[in-house]
């Protein structure tokens, strides 16, 4: 009996031991100075600790571990709260790290901190602490891992160049909403507005076409993209930064649709190289003197077919022009509205329908014609660069996966955009960074009401106050969070709306932001809204209710007096003085011109 006691009371020695993890190596990793204030411990379970307060030291292609080679012994990294900077290089290598976890002192995650980091592991799993000040993640930080996904946070204001560069298995990365300045469309990072494509997912598999409203591809955006197959890059893009589709090896074919671009980097599109570029007919010469390219295939896009499509009535039909490609884009360009037809055999490309896979209407076209995409089968993406006027059933019978998005231009007042909508084609939804208001007006002030749920309803009048340039999206879905006190009123003629007198629009004028009388036989283009006042004395101006705290939103205002309150910035954070656009004061946001 005693020896058995003594065997069992072994055995338990043994699994308490087991479970304590001892330490392996440990030392010091902080800065230059100051490197015993940032300390790292390696323990047998594989658990990495960094503790201490103060930045990790930035490494060249070199650590401690790495060095003594402990690299592949971290299955773990914990960051301690204290420690603000994560170094260059830091976990370099570290094939079996599974999971790291980011405290909520930390600033900047360096330069290829986690580059090859969880190769051998199932996924690479990075946790940031709610409330991090993070603001910095620089050049290849993440590039090779085996990260699933990625949220960049509210915080982050600087991106180094392809910090997601190779990540083979990120098919999207998000961005937390409230980011001033990045956002995410699609699973693809751009600035706030949209005019910046900043980083592509090495994951996200087959063919892309750019947005519309992006003007310039960052440098290495699409770096070390394995799966992507084609690109098209519309004509709103004229500048192509360095290396901004380097080692994309699988990638064959590029339609540029720009017939020039201002400027390009060197090494565009380096070890490419089943690459053919294609570009519009009449430019492929000025590409090809591009030394960078002229080892790539260059090829003119083959047009499949085109014509012009002007409304004869109101002006020539050679005002407007279509162009289908072999690619299956259709663009359609020019001034002025589009010829309406009488049904879908009657379009000049009906014998081309099936052919059409995307359109492109450019900002000066200002309708679409009846019947003009009936029937359209194939057709998987619209982009309309304004808000037209869409005809009687221009999109009838298409794809039931099309996705029609409206790319619009707004006024900016300090910090935002501002633009009253309306539409009379289905129901669309605001992104993201959009707010959408209704407007209530009584007697010569104006009450705004927030639709929640940012979905405008077809026929319906709304403010848009976004902090770029809007982009709206059909949606199926119909918003319950409308009121019934909208005095808004839009314009849902193709010619627009001629002004009797009553007629007021948003404007930014000496007294601020708020609507101001349209003189008599002015002309309200369509999409705009407007209020009407039908008072004996109406004014010049109708401002927006100070009182209105509820909704947020007040008139115009100096800086605040002393003692007023605390003041902050749409992003939560406390401000000495009043800045241009919309500030929080004492819950309230405030515009200040």
């Amino acid at each position: 009996m005693r020896g058995k006691l003594l065997s069992i009371l072994a055995l338990l020695c043994l699994t308490v031991s087991s479970a304590w993890a001892t330490v392996v190596a440990s030392g010091n990793c902080g800065t230059e100075g100051h490197d015993s204030d940032v300390k790292w411990t390696l323990t047998s379970d594989g658990v990495m600790t960094i503790s201490g307060n103060g930045a990790m030291v930035d490494y060249w292609n070199s650590t401690p571990w790495l060095d003594n080679k402990y690299a592949d012994d971290i299955t773990s990294v914990v960051i301690e709260d204290g420690v603000t900077h994560i170094g260059d290089f830091a976990f370099f290598h570290c094939h079996n790290l599974a999971s790291a976890s980011i405290p909520a002192s930390m600033a900047s995650i360096g330069e290829m901190a986690f580059c090859e980091c969880g190769k051998n592991a199932t996924a690479l799993e990075v946790t940031i602490a709610d409330g991090a000040p993070l603001e910095s993640i620089r050049m290849f930080a993440f590039a090779n891992a085996n990260l699933t996904s990625f949220c960049i946070p509210a915080s982050v204001t600087d991106i180094g160049s392809s910090p997601f560069a190779g990540c083979s298995k990120l098919t999207a990365i998000t961005v937390a909403d409230g980011n001033s300045a990045y956002c995410s469309y699609g699973g693809v990072v751009f600035n706030k507005d949209k005019t910046v494509l900043v980083q592509y997912p090495a994951g996200k598999a087959g063919s892309y076409e750019i947005p519309a409203s992006v003007k310039r591809i960052a440098k290495q955006a699409f770096y070390d993209c394995p799966a992507l197959t084609s690109v098209i890059i519309p004509s709103s893009v004229k500048v192509i930064e360095e290396s901004a589709f380097w080692y994309c090896l699988n990638l064959a074919k590029v339609y540029i649709h720009a017939t020039s671009l201002t400027t390009y980097g060197y090494s565009v599109f380096e070890d490419d190289d089943k690459l053919t570029i294609y570009f519009p007919a009449g430019s492929v010469e000025t590409y090809q003197n591009i030394n960078e390219w002229q080892y790539y295939n260059i090829e003119a896009m083959l047009v499949l077919a085109s014509g012009y499509c002007g409304d004869p009535g109101e002006i020539s039909r050679e005002d407007v022009k279509w162009v289908l490609t072999d690619d299956g884009v259709m663009t359609i360009s020019g001034t002025g509205p589009m010829e309406n037809y009488l049904e879908p055999t009657h379009v000049p490309w009906y014998s081309k329908l099936n052919s059409i896979k995307s359109i492109v209407l450019e900002s000066g076209v200002t309708s679409i014609g009846d019947y003009a995409f009936n029937s359209c089968t194939n057709l998987a993406t619209v982009t309309l660069n304004s808000n037209p006027y869409i005809g009687d059933n221009a999109f009838d019978n298409i794809a039931s996966g099309a996705t029609v998005t409206m790319y619009l231009t707004a006024n900016r007042v300090g910090s935002d955009y501002w633009m009253t909508f309306c539409n009379g084609y289905g129901n669309f939804k605001a992104d993201e960074n959009t707010q959408v208001f209704q407007a209530e007006l009584n007697g010569t002030t104006i009450t705004l009401h927030e639709i929640a749920d940012k979905i405008v309803n077809n026929i319906s009048s709304v403010i848009l106050i976004s902090s770029g340039n809007p982009v709206m999206t059909l949606t199926t879905t119909y918003s319950s969070d409308s009121y019934f006190y909208n005095d808004l009123l839009g314009v849902h003629s193709s010619g627009g709306l001629s002004s009797n007198g009553k007629m007021f629009v948003l404007n930014n004028g000496d007294a601020g932001v708020g609507f101001y009388r349209l003189g008599n036989g002015c002309v309200l283009e369509h999409g705009k809204a407007f209020l009407e006042f039908n008072g004996n004395l109406a004014p010049e101006f109708l401002a927006f209710n100070e009182e209105d705290s509820a909704d947020g939103i007040v008139s115009p205002l100096g800086e605040t007096e002393e003692g007023a309150g605390a003041i902050f910035n749409l992003a939560g954070q406390r401000i000495q003085k009043m800045q241009r656009g919309i500030n929080i004061v004492n819950g309230k946001k405030i515009i200040n011109k």
